[in-house]
């Protein structure tokens, strides 16, 4: 039987484990979270993010609807159901939650510069680059 004693093979298995064991303890506080708060929207949106990175997108996405429902002069629930939208490649659908956010808050880049991603990943370099400037002008002072 063979083994490798690479350093690297080794530190990522151990950082491959430490983060499962991380994502599933978080997600069991979370839980436990959202069932003693369930008014805490903040919660919901970091439940959002644990069950998007188990790729559970339906449960995210009803997360970041509590959260929204909870929050409603937030616009980071729509900024996070948008990227999550994003990753089912479902553009409309993200650009729809996308421009939701930006309307909400309108002095925050990170709407424009997520419109900047998918505008690139679609190979529209112009709109992007578009986007993208806007952002970095809303960034200085």
């Amino acid at each position: 039987m063979e083994t490798n004693d690479k350093p690297g093979v080794s530190d990522y298995s151990l950082f491959y484990d430490n983060k499962r064991v991380f994502v599933a303890n978080a997600f069991r506080y979370l839980q436990k979270a959202t069932a003693f708060d369930p008014q805490f929207g903040p919660a919901w949106i970091a439940l959002g993010h644990v069950l998007s990175i188990q790729d559970d997108s339906d449960g995210a996405l009803a997360a970041y609807r509590t959260a929204a429902r909870l929050m409603p002069a937030s616009h980071m629930p729509f900024i996070y159901s948008g990227m999550e939208y994003a990753r089912l490649n479902l553009i409309s659908h993200a650009i729809k939650y996308l421009t939701l956010a930006r309307e909400i808050a309108a002095w925050d880049p990170t709407p424009l510069y997520e419109l900047g991603v998918l505008s690139y990943q679609a190979g529209d370099l112009e709109t992007a680059g578009i986007y993208f400037q806007k952002a970095l002008e809303e960034l200085k002072p």
